[in-house]
């Protein structure tokens, strides 16, 4: 079992409480020359980002391997540590506490009838050691319908410490010969990274290969009613 994130010390028989500081001065960056992909830097401080794994620690939420079949079953290969719950709290404290809905209130556009209201409940938090040649291979995230809607974009969270070298998710289109990069995003700490997915619009993407310390990232959507 992965040695987890340095959290505070923490009751596994009481459910603590999750309180995010508003940061009023976010700045959402759509990227130029790729659609649908925006970077917010400085979401969570260090501190926030321990009392996240904290606060899933003390819900008795622990580490397992995620593995796939492999391309032979149309999966990813993939291999890494990751934990889930279904949380309320860690998504509205994420989207409403922080600011980041209305600090993107003008970047997510409507998706027919329907805008973005909240943020999925499916908390996932993944971990990849450099030491365990951890990865996951190219990809795309597809729809899920939720009682919060319909999920429309996909929302990574950075939780990065220490000293990590590469990890970045990368993004890619086209096929065969014809593939090609075109977009990176390093995983600086703090750093939320929101791109849209489903089998039509979500680019083919992947998380290179951690080639130094732990890289450690939370995921979730954006959920559209």
């Amino acid at each position: 079992m992965p040695k987890s994130w340095k959290t505070t010390a923490a009751t596994t028989t009481h459910k603590l409480a999750l309180k995010l500081r508003r940061k009023p001065n976010l700045k959402p960056q759509p990227q130029t020359g790729v659609q649908g992909i925006t970077v917010i830097d400085d979401v969570l401080s260090r501190d926030e980002m321990s009392s996240v794994l904290t606060y899933l620690e003390s819900k008795g939420t622990t580490w397992s391997q995620a593995t796939s079949r492999g391309p032979r079953f149309g999966e990813a290969p993939r291999q890494h540590w990751r934990m889930s719950t279904d949380d309320a709290a860690i998504a509205d404290a994420l989207w409403l506490e922080t600011g980041l809905q209305d600090a993107m209130r003008s970047v997510l556009p409507p998706v027919g009838s329907t805008k973005p209201s909240s943020l999925n409940t499916n908390i996932r938090v993944y971990k990849y050691n450099a030491k365990d040649l951890d990865h996951f291979g190219a990809h795309i995230d597809d729809h899920d319908d939720t009682a919060r809607g319909r999920t429309e974009y996909t929302f990574l969270l950075y939780m990065s410490d220490g000293d990590l070298c590469g990890g970045e998710t990368v993004f890619y289109t086209g096929s065969g010969r014809r593939t090609r990069e075109v977009f990176r995003c390093v995983p600086q700490a703090g750093r939320v990274l929101i791109f849209r997915h489903g089998a039509h619009e979500c680019l083919e993407h992947e998380s290179a290969m951690v080639t130094r310390g732990t890289k450690i990232v939370l995921r979730s959507d954006v959920c559209y009613m």
